[in-house]
């Protein structure tokens, strides 16, 4: 077995990095362990990129710059509008063609709606 701080500093040295991923012959735990030691004792330097995609380097200038490289590109959102287009204190507007919907009560006389009943037999 190789010396593992060795291996992750020798990775790490590389233009592209060590993902932890690239360490064979040891356990996970122990590679997180060792890596994030490293990290806290200022031998290591994080590049993340995504969520769960984390690279390590031995300068934080090789960091910062792979960090530039691969940021992901976001589309610009749109704006869709999502509400009427009318303020709420408007008033109503009713010509002939509008059409009032008049339910039966319920049973109970309880409100129902789609997420609560009250009073449904």
């Amino acid at each position: 077995m190789t010396d593992l701080r060795q291996t992750i500093l020798t990775l790490a040295a590389r233009p592209e990095g060590l993902q932890t991923r690239d360490i064979q012959g040891h356990e996970p735990k122990d590679i997180h362990r060792r890596v994030h030691r490293l990290c806290e004792s200022g031998h290591l330097y994080r590049a993340k990129v995504g969520h769960r995609s984390v690279w390590y380097f031995s300068t934080l200038q090789a960091a910062e710059q792979f960090e530039a490289r691969h940021r992901p590109v976001h589309a610009p959102t749109v704006n869709i509008k999502t509400h009427a287009g009318w303020d709420r204190d408007a008033p109503m507007v009713i010509t002939p063609a509008t059409k009032y919907t008049v339910c039966p009560p319920t049973k109970a006389g309880g409100l129902r709606t789609s997420t609560y009943v009250e009073g449904w037999a």
